[in-house]
């Protein structure tokens, strides 16, 4: 017994004294009474120990009685601070010291009693708690609160109800939160339905629908609205078809159809202002148009009574009207040159500058370039009317340019006040006005608007009112508050994007967070499960991933200090069971085997249903018996020993060698064999440091791709092990990857050659394409890289140069084509200042120069060519014709006498009638000759001047109306074919449909190609597809071959985005046939989708545009790939572009 207790304190005085630190630690948490029971238990056998020990160690000489008192007194005071099970543990100690003492048995029979006390009170506890946590599973909250409520009356001190009942009020205020989000979407929903916002209160009601789906009420009105929207879908439809074919007739100046297209519209919605607006817009066309035909008639008359100075006045003034018409002005200039023939050329020059001097000041500016024309033709040599036609040229541009965006600014600002965008309408209205003073129009509106903007303004200021509540809501993370006022906000401005955007935000947090409190709920009740299992392992890593999701949560940490300390005292009574355990089993193999014995009854008092300690226990009984049998075993032992030490098992046979030693402590055999089983591991031990460091050398190597030194580490290890497949696998695959990085470098070496040798050739594309294969082979290397940022640069710097060589080229190029030679010639040569190696500007140069000398040329050849019909003409006595051309002539040599003197003889000549009745006959004969012929372009002006020489004749006229009629009817057929281009065009592009809207208008720009509308649409198309594009999927060139798939991947589009999303592709056939392309889609390894693309024969690129959006598992899926794969023949993609529709 005293060896005994040497051994306890040698060991264990500090182990004990930290042990009751911590027992300590733990009895003060709210664990189940059940734990506090037995750690109080082991406390007060560690404290009966340390008695034992104190009174062993410091108090030897002490006597029994003293020992019995002490423990006594401590055993009452226990006693007395109702700490049974303390108290119990001191009795008995007591009673062990004095067991013929009465006291401590009687107060240990108190003590128990008192302890079944509490047991009962533990039983009603844990019995009250077990119907309360049936109620809690059925979710019969409000039973299971008054059940916890009760558990709690019974022990205070426990946290499980308290726990239970905070989890409980969650639950309830989270239900009475869907309540509320429930009655709020409601009456949203009822809101928006009395205002006539169908699709927001359609969605309110879905909302509700979706917090309770059994509710019928919104179901109901789900249903109501379906009917309405679609009613309304109806009427927004006959409208915007109404309007687009209002607008397309407008735009075509069909101005009576278009009214009444605008006035069917006004039927269909008639609080829409812009039908209004446009039918007022037409009626004042109207007035204006029907003044510009007045003016014409009237003219047309004067013409051919041969009035031409009231004729030339009524034609300047239709010309103020319509500034771009062509016939007035080629009346006009007839007329200028049948006036230059009549009159003195001075007095014909100065009457035409100060008429074009009067136009201009006037601002009649279309009518001041024909009179300084005029001014011009009649002395060429004038620098002045020169001047002033460039000065007017000029000025009429930026009208023109301001006319442009003029209308830009009031079609934008009724577009907007039709989106009820009041203050973007007040901006381009504003804008208008600024460039328009003196129109009314852009007044009118602006003071409709200032008062509407003044409501407005209250509007904005209750908008941003609610924003900023949201915000503050938002910031404190009360998401059903914030999205209520977000979508408060939208009743104030339907559709304000901040007040979506916040809301879809919100959704996304109130998303993540229900996520969380969902894996964080199904985390602490499988936690809950193993806990009441006893599976405080696997509920510890449970609690501390709740613990991870929710920091501040504090029940997952309570239960791991419960399962820390449970573990703990597991811990600390395995460890004491162990120690025992060794020190028996040290003490049997020394065949100690009384002290073996006392050890072992140790670990049977721990643990007293283990089988080890009563076995050895038997065991030592046995052996005290059987030692007649020692040598035998002995014998065996040592047999066996040597069979493993031979078969190489040296820690067994070890054991067997030490068994052995252990049953003759004297014979010096086994513990020979030992020392030589010791040096073998030793030497073992070394080589497999030496290869364990090889391989941790060559591992480390090999994850920093070192392949070489890693190689050498691994043969390193092979020679101490030759036979580990795991190196030999590993040296293997660095040889292989050596071999393939050899071919790397080459690569990578011939990529950046190539690369460098292109870049000094300055041929930077190439070269740049040189690099990134280069920068693909060796990702890290920083010299491609490099290289690539400075053509880059480069680059930027030539299309700098290239845009405003291209910019001068251009204007030189419209001179050119106005035949303004010595402008363009000036530009051209600008243009070689800025590139002066382009080979473009030189050529137009020469082609100038030529076209000049040409010209000169020409206009000899010309002026003598006419002289000569001239002459011929005279000769032939046909005296009318021969002046005409006498006076062409002198459109090309002003200054020649000869021309003027023959017109001068002609004159004199061309009053006899006979003359002219001949010339009449003549040209009416010629007109005839083309009409018949159906040249009806050269017979028209014959007849004007047949009508000119005999005004009161009705055969010419007739036959002009005759050939009016005829260009009307072709007009008619041309103007049928574009209409109905246009018309399926519009309804593409109203339906998305761009690529065939696209076709329709290309169909529609080659019938007519001098109207603008078309290209407008095509512009406007590709303008949609290029602004909103989200996703740029193949920006150049690629080739994919017949029957092969190629993949292309992108990031996923934007929920908000994918209904209206549209595929832009541009294919062309590289093969010599038709054939199909099957175009996929779909989310990482899963295809959800598809579409089949027809490939026609021929080289052309084709544009494909795809209302991808329309199919329901695109903007179902996280798409993020797409497939193209050509099946009969080969294709060459160069475009696959994803836009937002309109």
């Amino acid at each position: 017994m005293e060896l005994f207790k040497n051994r306890f304190t040698a060991h264990y005085n500090n182990l004990l004294y930290v042990s009751l630190l911590k027992i300590n630690q733990l009895v003060k948490n709210p664990v189940f009474l059940y734990y506090k029971m037995i750690l109080k238990r082991i406390q007060a056998i560690l404290f009966a120990f340390i008695i034992l020990l104190a009174f062993n160690e410091v108090f030897a000489q002490v006597s029994k009685d003293e020992d019995y008192q002490q423990a006594i007194s401590t055993a009452d005071q226990y006693y007395s601070d109702g700490d049974y099970i303390n108290a119990k543990a001191s009795y008995q100690y007591a009673s062990r010291i004095k067991p013929e003492e009465d006291y401590p048995r009687e107060k240990l029979r108190e003590s128990i009693d008192k302890l079944r006390e509490k047991m009962v009170v533990m039983e009603q506890y844990n019995s009250v708690l077990s119907v309360a946590d049936r109620h809690y599973k059925l979710k019969e909250y409000e039973q299971a609160k008054e059940k916890y409520q009760a558990a709690q009356k019974i022990l205070p001190d426990e946290s499980y109800p308290n726990e239970r009942l905070s989890e409980i009020e969650r639950i309830v205020n989270e239900a009475n939160a869907k309540q509320a989000e429930y009655d709020d979407a409601v009456k949203k929903g009822d809101q928006y339905l009395k205002f006539g916002k169908l699709e927001k209160a359609k969605a309110e009601f879905e909302k509700a629908s979706d917090v309770f789906p059994n509710e019928i009420y919104p179901k109901d009105k789900i249903s109501e609205l379906e009917i309405l929207i679609i009613e309304a879908a109806k009427v927004n439809t006959a409208y915007d078809e109404t309007i687009a074919s209002a607008d397309r007739l407008f735009n075509l100046k069909y101005y009576e159809n278009a009214k009444q297209d605008y006035q069917k519209a006004s039927g269909i919605k008639p609080d829409e202002d812009y039908p209004i607006v446009k039918i007022k817009e037409i009626d004042e066309i109207l007035i204006v148009k029907n003044e510009f035909d007045g003016l014409i008639a009237e003219a047309d008359e004067f013409y051919m009574s041969k009035n031409f100075e009231s004729a030339k006045s009524k034609y300047q003034a239709a010309l103020k009207i319509y500034p771009a018409e062509s016939y007035p002005k080629g009346m006009i200039d007839k007329i200028n040159i049948s006036l230059n023939a009549l009159k003195d050329k001075d007095e014909l020059y100065q009457k035409a500058i100060a008429d074009a001097d009067e136009f201009f000041n006037s601002k009649d500016y279309t009518n001041s370039v024909k009179e300084y024309e005029n001014a011009s033709n009649i002395k060429p040599d004038e620098q002045y009317p020169k001047q002033k036609i460039q000065e007017v040229n000029d000025l009429m541009a930026r009208i023109e340019a301001d006319e442009l965006e003029y209308n830009l600014s009031v079609q934008k600002g009724e577009q907007y006040l039709t989106q009820k965008n009041y203050l973007a309408a007040r901006d381009e209205f504003e804008k208008a006005g600024k460039l328009k003073p003196d129109e009314q129009y852009p007044k009118d509106k602006l003071a409709e608007l200032s008062v509407v903007l003044k409501g407005q303004q209250d509007i904005q200021d209750s908008y941003d009112k609610t924003i900023a509540k949201a915000d503050a809501y938002l910031e404190n993370n009360d998401f059903d508050n914030a999205i209520a006022e977000y979508e408060k906000a939208l009743i104030y401005i339907p559709g304000a994007k901040y007040a979506k955007d916040k809301i879809d935000e919100v959704n996304l947090k109130k998303a993540n967070k229900l996520e969380k409190d969902k894996q964080y709920e199904k985390l602490i009740v499988k936690a809950d499960k193993l806990f009441e299992k006893l599976d405080y392992e696997g509920a510890k890593i449970e609690f501390e991933n709740a613990a991870a999701i929710k920091p501040n949560e504090a029940y997952p940490p309570e239960k791991l200090d419960i399962i820390n300390a449970i573990l703990s005292e597991q811990n600390a009574q395995q460890n004491s069971y162990q120690q025992f355990i060794d020190a028996g089993d040290k003490l049997f193999n020394e065949a100690k085997y009384d002290l073996a014995k006392i050890e072992y009854q140790n670990a049977l008092d721990i643990k007293p249903d283990e089988k080890y300690p009563a076995d050895k226990i038997n065991e030592i009984n046995k052996i005290i018996e059987n030692q007649v049998f020692t040598m035998n075993l002995y014998s065996q032992t040592i047999a066996s020993a040597d069979i493993l030490m031979a078969e190489g098992k040296y820690y067994k046979a070890t054991q067997e060698y030490e068994k052995a030693s252990a049953m003759q402590p004297t014979n010096q055999y086994p513990k020979q064999k030992i020392f030589e089983i010791n040096k073998l591991i030793t030497e073992q031990k070394a080589i497999d440091e030496q290869y364990n460091q090889a391989v941790a050398d060559a591992d480390n190597h090999y994850k920093q791709k070192y392949y070489d030194q890693a190689l050498t580490r691994y043969q390193d290890a092979a020679l101490l092990k030759p036979n580990e497949k795991h190196i030999q696998e590993r040296i293997a695959e660095i040889t292989t990857l050596l071999a393939a990085m050899s071919k790397e470098n080459e690569a990578y070496t011939k990529a950046i050659s190539e690369g460098d040798g292109l870049f000094a050739l300055q041929n930077y594309e190439e070269a740049k394409l040189s690099y990134l294969k280069a920068s693909n082979i060796k990702p890290k290397e920083q010299y491609p890289k490099d290289k690539i940022s400075e053509i880059e640069q480069l680059i930027s710097n030539q299309k700098a140069v290239r845009a405003e060589y291209n910019r001068i080229i251009a204007a030189a190029d419209r001179m050119m084509e106005s035949k303004e030679y010595s402008s363009a010639k000036e530009k051209y040569s600008d243009a070689l200042v800025v590139m002066p190696n382009e080979q473009y500007p030189s050529d137009k140069l020469k082609e100038i120069d030529g076209i000049i000398l040409s010209q000169e040329l020409a206009l000899q050849e010309k002026y003598n060519s006419i002289i000569a019909e001239a002459d011929a003409l005279f000769d032939n006595h046909e005296y009318r014709q021969s002046k005409i051309k006498y006076q062409d002539a002198l459109k090309y040599k002003p200054n020649e006498e000869y021309p003027i003197q023959k017109i001068a003889e002609v004159e004199r000549l061309v009053s006899d009638l006979e003359t002219l009745q001949a010339n009449y006959a003549r040209l009416i004969a010629t007109a005839d000759k083309l009409f018949k012929s159906k040249d009806y372009t050269g017979a028209k002006p014959i007849y004007v001047e047949a009508s000119a020489l005999f005004p009161e004749e009705e055969y010419p006229k007739s036959k002009i109306e005759e050939i009016n009629l005829i260009f009307k009817a072709e007009m008619q057929q041309i103007q049928q074919a574009y209409d109905k281009a246009i018309a399926d065009a519009d309804k593409f592009f109203s339906a998305s449909v761009f690529d065939k809207a696209l076709d329709s208008y290309r169909n529609a720009k080659e019938i007519k190609s001098d109207e603008i509308y078309p290209g407008q649409m095509i512009t406007t198309i590709m303008k949609i597809l290029d602004e909103n594009a989200v996703r740029d999927v193949v920006v150049s060139s690629i080739t994919i071959e017949n029957n092969s798939q190629k993949k292309f991947d992108f990031s996923p589009i934007s929920v908000s985005d994918r209904k209206s999303s549209l595929l832009f592709i541009k294919a062309r056939n590289i093969s010599d046939k038709e054939f199909k392309v099957v175009l996929g889609y779909g989310k990482g390894g899963s295809k959800n989708g598809g579409y089949i693309l027809p490939i026609p024969a021929g080289q052309n690129t084709k544009e494909y545009i795809i209302p991808i959006g329309k199919q329901y598992t695109w903007f179902t899926e996280d798409n993020d790939w797409i497939s193209m794969t050509p099946q009969g023949g080969s294709v060459e993609i160069s475009l696959i572009k994803i836009s937002r529709g309109k």
